[in-house]
């Protein structure tokens, strides 16, 4: 197992190359972070890009999702010209991030990529170009957002290779793959039926996961996404006692193995938003998004906070920044965007915003809202007309 160690009080998750694990296939795979060259002529540079390296190792290794190659066993490997495959296997990391750092005048340009070894692939890349006005705040942004773009690009290429491999016998990594992989399946289908039923495949699979190995974080974190959303399906209402009690169980049981984890920080936050405790919830959403701003769970959270708190307008902006990142869950966070509009009594919008969730996944409550919203701008004949389809769908309930 992959060596945990105090640093300036910071619990890090790195390894050093004489303690990684034996390379099996299966397992969550470990990644290097090779030092960043130094591609201009001016020497001074060589800092930052020394300061760099330092701070994605750091960031990665706060999240317990895969292990990561200590700057101890990284660093010897500056200015090496040997190929990406040979120092991947001496290191035995199956991922290598590598960058690059030019400056020019007051400008610097990094380009960092992430590098699946194996096939000697390029699965991600980026470059920033930024004014070296503050040098230190430049190096915190870039360090910070690589980790966060390198995880989800990394767990996409191992669920790749996990439907290319015919191995049957899946380890605790490979059954939490095809649980987050159900998961996001439900999210791409309009049919609630369909939904449900991606959604017990990815507990299941990370029910399996958590019997292979309890100390590992993600898989509580997925079931406890998939209770979250049982819990608000009036459909299940029957089951929201068992579904809220296992949201919370899983919810803290993830949190307390990675606590710096967003996803583990947001979903704490929410259970908070149950517990009906708002300035909790915002304390730890807050705290997911210091940890990752481009966080789609945490900010759709935050936006419902601003809603509460009347600033409507601040509230679609976040939305729609979420919305852009997580392009999955782009219908479930257009139906906030339905409040948003509502609070703002832009009718008009708030239609097109109902039309656009109706589309993705014609959800009876729907034609409740649209109902209302029609009435409320003054459409009463096209209003009575959704007020029959909900009162067709949702016979038990008499009023709006």
């Amino acid at each position: 197992m992959p060596l945990i160690w105090q640093d300036l009080g910071l619990e890090q998750r790195q390894l050093d190359v004489a303690e990684r694990p034996s390379g099996q296939s299966n397992q969550p795979p470990t990644i290097a972070v090779l030092p960043f060259s130094n591609l201009s002529n001016d020497p001074e540079p060589e800092y930052f890009a020394d300061g760099i390296t330092e701070d994605i190792i750091s960031h990665l290794s706060q999240w317990k999702t895969f292990p990561v190659i200590s700057s101890n066993s990284t660093s010897a490997y500056k200015g090496s010209k040997e190929p990406t495959k040979q120092i991947a296997d001496e290191l035995g990391a199956r991922y290598l991030v590598v960058g690059s750092v030019r400056k020019g005048g007051n400008k610097v340009r990094i380009n960092v990529k992430l590098i699946n070894v194996e096939d000697d692939t390029q699965i991600w890349s980026q470059n920033w170009d930024r004014s070296l006005e503050d040098i230190f705040e430049i190096q915190d942004e870039v360090s910070q957002k690589v980790a966060v773009f390198i995880s989800p690009a990394l767990k996409a290429n191992e669920l790749k290779r996990l439907n290319n491999r015919k191995n049957i016998d899946l380890s605790s990594w490979d059954q939490y793959l095809q649980g987050l992989s159900f998961l996001n399946k439900s999210k791409e289908v309009k049919e609630l039926e369909s939904q449900f039923n991606f959604k017990r495949k990815a507990v299941s699979h990370c029910e399996k996961a958590i019997e292979i190995d309890p100390s590992f974080s993600e898989p509580h974190l997925v079931i406890a996404s998939c209770m979250i959303d049982f819990i608000f399906i009036p459909q299940l209402a029957s089951d929201r006692p068992e579904n809220e009690k296992r949201f919370f169980e899983h919810c803290e049981k993830g949190y307390s193995l990675d606590p710096n984890n967003p996803d583990a920080i947001s979903l704490k936050g929410i259970s908070f938003y149950l517990k009906q405790d708002p300035e909790r919830m915002v304390e730890f959403i807050k705290k997911a998004l210091e940890s990752n701003p481009n966080h789609p769970r945490s900010l759709e959270m935050y936006s419902i906070q601003l809603q509460r708190d009347g600033k409507f307008d601040q509230a679609i902006e976040v939305v729609k920044k979420a919305m852009e990142i997580d392009l999955v869950s782009r219908g479930e966070l257009e139906s906030w965007l339905v409040f948003c509009h509502i609070g703002k009594k832009d009718w008009a919008n708030a239609i097109i915003s109902i039309d656009r969730c109706i589309e993705t996944a014609p959800l009876d409550r729907l034609f409740g809202f649209k109902a209302a919203v029609l009435a409320s701008d003054g459409q009463i004949e096209e209003s009575k007309i959704w007020l029959a389809k909900y009162q067709k769908a949702r016979p038990e309930i008499k009023t709006l």
